[in-house]
């Protein structure tokens, strides 16, 4: 009887798991999407027609929106012309919006029919249900309509249907061999299996770092792995990054052999895990001394030595290789 009383406290103990802080329960999630449908308004037009709009107000901090907090106004008509533009152009089952309801439609009708405000209500409560299940999609996340639905104040319905690319994300050639994701870049690990591309940091081997992610290259969507927090800083990217460094001739520093920096031309003649060395272009010909080492981003470490005098006055003319 003792042994079974061990073994169950044994396997309780191993169910236990660490309980949530209140500063846990209530921050900020790491992703979320928030739309709500609110403040109905029924408008009397000049011809004494009337029609209904609600107020489409959404929250996020999803990087596929550029603005993280709108609200615009729509009508039900609205929310027709997106549910026709999905049913179009994406690949996504669409859900129902709540009905026309034709009946209340009737004239000679004892109460105010589509504008009863119990109504209105219920009609409020399935446009908002509607409304959520798209957005929520990752697939109708990249639909053009849907972001000029929910955040443009005026819907051009001439627009030129397309995906929203993620700015976040970069692919960074078309073999996706590279991409850079939130500052930080990322090599391609392994095949493509079912159309998700696998990536783990470029820093794996330099520093140990184990961060990886996927890329789902038909929809675009980024899942970070189990294992997501790097141990070192962000890496600026090419655009940002100050230029205090030898400028490099080919876009990628493990490929590029050949360099300029401060005027003159340097070929890569060595390298070890960390650091690319590099000798002036003028060493077979000048006899230049001059060294450069660099890191595997292509910036600066140190120099050994300095140019020749007759090297310089060949590159002030132009004749450096």
């Amino acid at each position: 009887m003792m042994a079974e009383s061990d073994n169950t406290a044994e396997a309780t103990r191993r169910l236990n798991v660490k309980k949530q802080t209140l500063d846990d329960a209530y921050a900020i999630p790491a992703n979320f999407l928030e739309i709500d449908v609110v403040n109905p308004l029924t408008t009397v037009t000049a011809g004494k027609k009337r029609y209904t709009d609600y107020e489409v107000r959404m929250r996020t901090n999803l990087p596929v929106f550029k603005v993280k907090e709108s609200s615009v106004r729509r009508r039900y008509s609205d929310f027709e012309w997106l549910r026709n533009e999905l049913e179009r152009d994406s690949k996504i089952v669409v859900p129902p919006l709540p009905g026309k309801a034709w009946k209340r439609q009737m004239p000679f009708r004892g109460d105010d029919g589509i504008f009863d405000e119990n109504f209105i209500e219920e009609r409020r409560k399935g446009l908002e249900q509607f409304v959520n299940k798209i957005a929520g999609h990752p697939l109708a996340q990249n639909e053009r309509c849907l972001h000029m639905f929910l955040q443009e104040p005026n819907i051009d319905k001439n627009y030129v249907p397309g995906k929203i690319r993620n700015t976040q994300v970069k692919v960074v050639d078309r073999r996706q061999a590279k991409l850079f994701h939130m500052g930080y870049l990322y090599h391609k690990s392994g095949p493509v299996r079912r159309g998700v591309v696998y990536y783990r940091c470029s820093k794996m081997r330099l520093l140990k770092c184990k961060a990886t992610l996927s890329l789902n290259s038909s929809t675009g969507v980024i899942r970070l792995g189990a294992q997501h927090q790097h141990n070192h800083p962000p890496t600026p990217a090419a655009g940002q990054r100050q230029n205090v460094g030898p400028v490099l001739t080919d876009e990628d520093p493990f490929q590029g052999k050949k360099m300029m920096y401060q005027g003159f031309y340097f070929y890569r003649n060595g390298a070890s895990e960390r650091r690319l060395y590099w000798r002036c272009a003028n060493s077979n010909t000048l006899g230049c001394n001059m060294r450069l080492h660099t890191d595997r981003q292509g910036q600066m470490v140190e120099v050994k030595h300095q140019h020749l005098p007759h090297c310089e006055a060949f590159a002030l003319h132009g004749l450096a290789n």
